[in-house]
């Protein structure tokens, strides 16, 4: 994983990454790790490789005082773990007699730096030993529902592929739209932009919980987590909190589809200032929890969902 994140961040392409794909396919070792290319020189990302390449991202091109943009490495680095994203939520999974559980999101699914659908799949296999569980975490960093690029589509693109066609899928938990409203927020600054984003996000939530009603499949609403105080430029804004409420306001009515609500935002929220991270929780950029917080967001979800 070092030769290809060196090579790769240094040169700030991904082209090559995705060629590397293509030419060998991808797989997952009992290792863990993800390999790409042919087996007899495989390039391997780490499922837990991520926030390590976002350190050193950011220890050798820290942001700019002014807060103003990403470095180049910084962008190649989001790429390059939106790729291994991408090829482990398309790698297939074999189902446990309990079903497939699918969390299905951005980078708060997939994980800053121990993923909560880890800690799910941990309380599940405890409690539920005799039948066992699968949990895929099909987050992808940087995903959007709305709108997408060819390296991580929308999530309305992509969730018969990652999420309705695994196997032996049954549960699927959904908590995607936090990006569509950073990035509505950019690009209303620019003149563009969707005006009622939260009205967006949840027509595009009632088509999904179609899908998967259609499929037999229980979906499960995750109300989106606190964002204020975020360092990413022009992500953030009044007008974007209450969008988020609105968003999280429906998710929690009795009108909204979901066969039940994770109120990963109450789990997470700061009784002092609802609208940030608890401290303890906060891996520090104000959007993404630490581990602690990760496993606060696993624990609020209620295992009688999945009997």
């Amino acid at each position: 994983m070092k030769r290809l994140a060196a090579w790769a961040i240094s040169a700030g392409l991904t082209l090559p990454l995705a060629r590397l794909a293509g030419e060998g396919g991808a797989r997952r070792d009992s290792d863990g790790r993800v390999r790409v290319g042919a087996p007899s020189a495989p390039h391997e990302f780490c499922t837990a490789g991520a926030p390590t390449l976002t350190r050193l991202a950011t220890a050798r091109h820290p942001l700019p005082p002014s807060g103003r943009g990403f470095s180049r490495l910084m962008l190649a680095t989001i790429t390059i773990w939106a790729l291994a994203a991408a090829l482990l939520t398309a790698s297939p999974a074999l189902a446990e007699p309990g079903g497939t559980v699918v969390a299905f999101g951005d980078s708060i699914t997939k994980g800053f730096p121990n993923p909560w659908p880890d800690d799910l799949e941990a309380r599940l296999q405890e409690r539920f030993a005799k039948v066992g569980f699968t949990v895929i975490n099909a987050g992808i960093p940087g995903n959007r529902l709305l709108s997408g690029v060819a390296l991580n589509p929308d999530g309305l693109s992509r969730f018969s592929r990652d999420a309705l066609d695994r196997n032996g899928v049954k549960f699927i938990i959904l908590l995607e739209g936090i990006n569509d409203i950073g990035q509505s927020d950019i690009d209303h600054a620019a003149g563009a932009g969707i005006p009622d984003i939260a009205a967006s996000i949840i027509a595009a939530d009632r088509l999904l919980i179609a899908e998967a009603h259609a499929r037999h499949v229980k979906i499960f609403g995750g109300t989106l987590t606190p964002f204020t105080g975020i360092a990413y430029p022009g992500y953030f804004s009044p007008a974007g909190e209450a969008q988020r409420q609105a968003v999280n306001r429906w998710i929690r009515s009795g009108d909204s589809g979901f066969d039940a609500v994770i109120d990963f935002d109450a789990a997470l929220r700061d009784p002092a200032d609802p609208t940030k991270l608890r401290p303890q929780y906060d891996s520090g950029d104000h959007l993404h929890p630490n581990a602690t917080g990760e496993a606060a967001m696993a624990a609020v979800i209620d295992l009688a969902l999945f009997q």
